[in-house]
């Protein structure tokens, strides 16, 4: 199972929106940057979205247009390979602030903007009629993966880590520190998710990635040898 889909190197300007350059983020600015985590009875985009993508409803394309806090790319799926879809855009995790965040562009055209550190993308991915899998990329190594997930849904939801001290998947170039999460959100069957980093090359300061499965992913824990 690869970790990369078609549109996960989509962090770039278009997910950045409404930044500014680091020389004119003044102090006023930075502080509006600051994206609030879930409150005891509130989730966070994220939060909302894998409530969403555990439902039944969560299965088909449709029901993700109205996602809230989500701003697609596109109104619809595309097909970047036969019998198969994926449909990008991005959200704000919850609880950072401000972050120097690459332009998106390379070489001379290369700058730093100013964002928010939450800021992230997201992928569906799945056939044209069900959606399988969700994930989530946000800039910077941050190994911290249960805070973070922890600030994006509300108290009632138990989060268990379920497995970590994994081998790199050679399947995929990563920089490891892959860890498995149970999210169990009142009402929902559990979810699973598997977080990781990301290398992002001269011109990104890394990523952390979380994968979202509807089923725990027993085999690729084991074939990771995971504890």
């Amino acid at each position: 199972m690869s970790k990369i889909y078609p549109a996960v190197m989509f962090l770039s300007i278009g997910l950045l929106i409404g930044c500014s350059h680091v020389s004119e983020a003044g102090a006023d600015e930075r502080s509006q940057m600051v994206s609030s985590p879930a409150t005891a009875n509130q989730r966070t985009a994220l939060g909302n979205l894998v409530d969403l993508f555990e439902s039944e409803k969560g299965k088909h394309w449709s029901a993700y247009r109205s996602a809230t806090g989500v701003s697609w790319n596109a109104d619809s799926p595309d097909e970047y390979y036969k019998g198969r879809y994926e449909q990008s855009g991005h959200l704000v995790l919850g609880g950072f602030g401000s972050a120097k965040l690459p332009n998106g562009k390379v070489g001379i055209d290369y700058a730093e903007i100013v964002g928010n550190e939450g800021q992230s993308g997201v992928t569906l991915n799945g056939t044209r009629d069900i959606v399988e899998d969700l994930s989530v990329k946000k800039f910077y190594f941050s190994e911290n993966y249960e805070n973070i997930l922890r600030q994006q849904f509300s108290e009632s939801t138990v989060i268990t880590k379920i497995a970590d001290q994994c081998a790199p998947d050679e399947n995929v170039e990563i920089d490891g520190g892959n860890a498995f999460f149970e999210i169990q959100i009142p009402g929902r069957k559990a979810a699973y998710v598997e977080a990781w980093l990301q290398d992002g090359g001269k011109y990104s300061p890394g990523y952390t990635v979380f994968d979202f499965y509807r089923e725990k992913p027993a085999d690729r824990i084991g074939r990771m040898k995971c504890r």
